[in-house]
């Protein structure tokens, strides 16, 4: 048996176990933002997974894209599940994360991680047993389908408007130390090309084809990059414009999709939450760059630099 505390542990640890695993069973109460990605890596192997759709803490639209990848008859939803229990053929993880960004460190638009705590348990006995308990919820769990995903829809969006913001580091040298962003893929870029007029024409037109063809992105705030094939894919981009006249200013926060949304040659991403912990180090990130602007040697084709990287370039020396 071992205790796992850290987010990002647990997630590479059930990436893992359900790689080795020909038999997967998930009986996981909330699903969040960025589970289907996971689930996209074992969609070939026999998977079944129960979760709490009914409570509105279950994103109804991941839930959409997992059944599209692995089939809805492997879904079911349970009402009153609050169990976290990964489990296949010899291991087993227990605790306290949910399939969610505060739960697994995945790159959601809720970014304020809570403190989590889980076990690997490889006891045969136990196994054995955690088994019989699963295939006994699944008989008495509720089918899912598109249908039901989106009834819940309402629920969910109204859960999430009440949530409360939790208190966090405003610091951003201390929340950085404090583990906040750690491993998570996190980009600045400064933008200094301005779209023609025809360029963005085309783009708005590309945006409504991304939002048509994928439910998830129907409700978001989309923007894009023209011919920048190499912006990182999958990650949080603070996103600034630096002017010719030397003014550098922030614009937003973003996640940029897959590359397989790229239309026409943009590059698509959605406006991340305003509850993110990087807002609230927004104004002093931008002081920083204002002051270390020279140092960046900003060019034509701007600049794109590892969150990581700027801390260890910034920090202030002890």
């Amino acid at each position: 048996m071992k205790l796992i505390t850290q987010n990002f542990q647990t997630k590479k640890l059930i990436e893992t176990i359900t790689k080795e695993a020909a038999d997967i069973k998930l009986a996981v109460a909330f699903w969040g933002q960025g589970s289907s990605e996971m689930i996209k890596k074992i969609k070939n192997k026999k998977v079944q997974f129960i979760c709490n759709l009914e409570s509105g803490a279950t994103n109804p639209y991941e839930l959409i894209k997992i059944g599209k990848l692995i089939g809805f008859k492997k879904i079911r939803s349970i009402k009153n599940l609050h169990a976290k229990v990964y489990l296949t053929n010899n291991k087993m993880i227990l605790g306290s994360s949910n399939f969610s960004s505060n739960g697994l460190s995945l790159e959601g638009d809720d970014a304020n991680k809570l403190i989590e705590a889980n076990l690997l348990i490889e006891d045969s006995n136990i196994i054995k047993a955690a088994h019989h308990w699963f295939n006994s919820l699944w008989k008495s769990a509720k089918k899912v389908d598109v249908n039901y995903c989106e009834k819940h829809i309402p629920k969910w969006v109204s859960n999430r408007k009440r949530n409360p913001v939790r208190k966090i580091e405003t610091n951003f040298f201390k929340a950085y130390e404090n583990g906040e962003y750690l491993n998570e893929k996190i980009y600045i870029i400064v933008d200094t090309i301005d779209l023609t007029l025809n360029e963005i024409k085309i783009g708005n037109k590309a945006v409504a084809e991304v939002k048509k063809g994928d439910l998830y992105y129907r409700g978001k705030e989309i923007s894009y990059w023209y011919d920048y094939p190499n912006v990182p894919r999958d990650s949080v981009i603070i996103s600034y414009f630096y002017e010719k006249k030397g003014r550098l200013y922030h614009t937003k926060i973003w996640k940029t999709l897959a590359k397989k949304y790229d239309k026409k040659g943009y590059q698509f991403c959605f406006k991340m939450s305003e509850k993110t912990i990087l807002k609230n180090h927004i104004d002093q990130i931008t002081a920083i760059l204002k002051q270390n602007a020279e140092k960046l040697h900003l060019s034509d084709i701007g600049l794109e630099i590892k969150l990581s990287s700027f801390y260890e370039k910034f920090r202030p020396k002890e």
